[in-house]
């Protein structure tokens, strides 16, 4: 549903929140409030990094599937263009309407048929 992604970001941070105070409060018990901010600041900075990591990631990829799109497109143009190519070429033996047209039209001057 729309805003799914949004909601799970949400959940995920909120359940990473709660472990921290979990752990602090488990934890905090004889520490001092300095330590309890410099580990929040640190978690803070972990996952600043894994975001941007992560999203550094994701513009990789989709570069890439870009890149791959494009010489996948540029393939079938070349693939076209030689299958044009082809078409354009008479083959050896083969008549076409233009040949028959000439033929009927030079027939009567034709030398080697005057000799038959």
């Amino acid at each position: 549903f729309p805003g799914g992604k949004l909601f799970q970001k949400t959940v995920s941070n909120m359940q990473r929140e709660l472990e921290n105070r979990n752990v602090t409060k488990v934890s905090g018990s004889g520490g001092s409030d300095e330590s309890k901010q410099e580990q929040q600041q640190q978690d803070r900075a972990a996952a600043a990094t894994d975001k941007k990591r992560k999203k550094r990631e994701r513009r990789e990829k989709k570069n890439k599937e870009k890149a791959e799109a494009a010489d996948l497109e540029k393939q079938m143009k070349l693939r076209q263009q030689q299958i044009n190519l082809e078409q354009r070429i008479r083959e050896k033996g083969r008549v076409t309407a233009n040949d028959w047209m000439h033929n009927m039209g030079n027939i009567f001057a034709s030398t080697i048929l005057r000799d038959v």
